[in-house]
């Protein structure tokens, strides 16, 4: 599977995450009062947990993505020319 389809599976996530916030909210609501944590609440947050998991883990392999893109752009500038770098350093800091 191609990660960089992205409209699909954040649309899904965010969906996901949004329908799994309105449970918890109506359960919250809807549900006798008790003290603490009830254990229908736990099993949605740990179900809001996971998804907001999901999303981190995607943005991150975006990321990663894009910086793998851009990384031979610069690589040739800094890893190549490391003297000339540095030497420019000096210079702008001896000033």
């Amino acid at each position: 599977m191609n990660p960089e389809v992205i409209p699909g599976r954040m649309t899904l996530l965010v969906t996901i995450f949004l329908v799994l916030i309105n449970i918890f909210n109506t359960i919250q609501t809807n549900s006798p009062k008790a003290e603490g944590l009830t254990a229908i609440e736990a099993w949605v947050i740990a179900c809001i947990i996971f998804v907001f998991g999901a999303l981190g883990e995607y943005t991150v392999i975006l990321l990663k993505i894009k910086l793998k893109k851009l990384a031979p752009r610069y690589r040739g500038k800094l890893l190549l020319k490391p003297g000339a770098y540095v030497a420019r350093l000096l210079v702008l800091n001896s000033a």
